[in-house]
């Protein structure tokens, strides 16, 4: 990043340093001490902070070399969180090597991650060998990062591939066995101990020629309307727009759901939305819609069906 515009008209021409001090530059520069020399970037970053003003003649507090400031360990605080750039080992396996040995290996050049035999970062990463600094013996590069790697990226290549698998499934809307596959599984075994309990002759009925014609020309003529499927980016933002009530009607609608689909045969109840306008009635319904045709897509059709046209069937 180059220095602000306001000092960069104070400057000459000729003048070289446009540049601002970065972190890494401070950390290249940090103290030659036992304590500093062990550290690779992603430690000094979350371990040390850089001091300014008064803060400079603190206990703890070490010049960097260079005239570059003053640096400081963190002692009662929780280390910070680093924060770096990821790019794809596939891609740009040059660019993805050379970001894990600048943060993992301790260095104070850049020239130190690449040997004559080893003229890429990937060749270093995977071959060479070196001894740190208070070290009696030589030390793979790859052990070195990835000691210092477990410190800081847990889980990183599940995380990453579950990222990638979302980008190029982020087109399924139904996930629901996915998200919350316990869930799942309990609604089945439900459905299937309501199958247990059920007689077998319960859909028995007499051979009636006229029943069965109505029955099968309904069978035959009847559409399956599907609720429409929101985006569960939309959804999730929507739930989390909830005030306090509206949590309450929706937790309660879901609840007597998930009840009916695991055959307890909750009372019927009735809800009565009111309000002004912007109150957020259409929002409420929204999402108790949506939650409720998910939880009660598969709810088995067990209640016999009735022609309305026959006068005799209301």
């Amino acid at each position: 990043m180059s220095l602000p515009m306001s000092r960069l008209e104070n400057k000459t021409s000729e003048c070289p340093n446009v540049w601002m001090t970065s972190l890494t530059d401070r950390y290249k520069a940090r103290p030659e001490t036992p304590e500093y020399e062990e550290m690779c970037l992603a430690d000094f970053s979350a371990t040390c902070r850089i001091v300014y003003g008064q803060h400079t003649k603190g206990k703890d507090v070490m010049p960097l070399l260079n005239e570059m400031g003053f640096v400081q360990r963190r002692k009662n605080d929780k280390p910070a969180i680093i924060r770096f750039y990821h790019c794809s080992q596939e891609k740009y396996p040059e660019k993805f090597y050379g970001t894990l040995l600048k943060l993992y290996v301790p260095y104070r050049s850049d020239q130190e991650l690449k040997r004559p035999h080893f003229p890429t970062y990937e060749s270093f990463y995977n071959s060479c060998w070196v001894q740190l600094p208070g070290s009696e013996q030589p030390e793979y590069v790859r052990c070195i990062v990835k000691r210092n790697r477990d410190k800081y990226e847990k889980n990183s290549e599940e995380i990453e591939n579950a990222v990638e698998e979302f980008e190029q499934n982020k087109g399924l809307i139904d996930e629901w066995c996915n998200l919350a596959p316990e869930a799942e599984v309990n609604r089945l075994e439900c459905v299937e101990e309501l199958e247990a309990r059920q007689p077998l002759n319960e859909n028995e009925q007499e051979n009636v020629p006229e029943y069965s014609n109505q029955a099968n020309a309904v069978t035959e003529a009847r559409a399956i309307r599907e609720a429409p499927a929101f985006d569960p980016a939309v959804l999730r933002q929507m739930y989390q727009n909830l005030n306090q009530k509206q949590a309450c009607v929706f937790y309660a609608v879901r609840n007597w759901c998930l009840n009916k689909v695991c055959g307890l045969n909750p009372e019927q109840f009735f809800f009565y939305i009111n309000g002004g306008a912007g109150t957020g009635k259409s929002h409420l319904i929204k999402c108790i819609y949506s939650e409720a045709s998910k939880i009660l897509y598969k709810l088995p059709r067990r209640a016999e069906e009735a022609d309305i046209s026959n006068p005799t069937s209301c």
